[in-house]
């Protein structure tokens, strides 16, 4: 239905799709140049992402939420391993259930992936949070985060930096001087 646009195709839809089967056959969609590799990256750093999608309201109670949680397993964090887990339908809630496993899953494939040496550091990005949950998964999944790290290896305690990122928050970033493009935005 999106590939075709008045019986022409569709670059950007195929574009899409193209990067989306790349990556899932493990090829590496982007990177960053090495002039603008951040310092973090310099040592061995697990980036994981992750959501819980929810049924539509309707379906509450009789459709499960599903979890998808990705961690980097390379260097310059471009090849991520995901896990997925399908929650318990009863209470359809944003806190992902299995983070400990998921975690240990996901640092046993950086392991493996990076010839047996561990992140030093993982940097969380968790979406989907209200801020009247913030508390509540910051402590049950870092707790749980942290729990993964010790059944690894007793003594593995890696920093941990949990994001919870937000979308609808209404903050609107405003040029000092007059650094913006015509439009007024900043420049990026």
């Amino acid at each position: 239905k999106n590939l075709f646009k008045q019986d022409d195709i569709n670059l950007p839809t195929l574009n899409n799709i193209c990067l989306k089967i790349n990556s899932k056959l493990g090829g590496v969609n982007h990177i960053l140049s090495a002039r603008c590799n951040p310092a973090v990256l310099k040592r061995p750093v697990m980036v994981m992402g992750c959501d819980v999608s929810h049924p539509a309201p309707e379906a509450r109670g009789l459709k499960p939420s599903i979890a998808a949680i990705v961690g980097s397993v390379d260097p310059k964090a471009a090849r991520y391993e995901v896990e997925v887990r399908v929650q318990d339908r009863t209470h359809n809630e944003e806190m992902i259930h299995d983070m400990k496993q998921v975690t240990k899953n996901l640092l046993l494939k950086f392991h493996a992936a990076n010839k047996g040496r561990k992140p030093e550091k993982i940097i969380m990005y968790r979406d989907g949070v209200s801020e009247g949950q913030f508390l509540t998964v910051l402590a049950k999944e870092l707790t749980a985060m942290r729990q993964a790290c010790k059944e690894l290896e007793e003594d593995y305690q890696p920093a941990i930096t949990y994001i919870i990122v937000q979308k609808r928050h209404h903050t609107r970033f405003f040029p000092a001087d007059n650094n913006k493009y015509r439009n007024g935005n900043a420049l990026a």
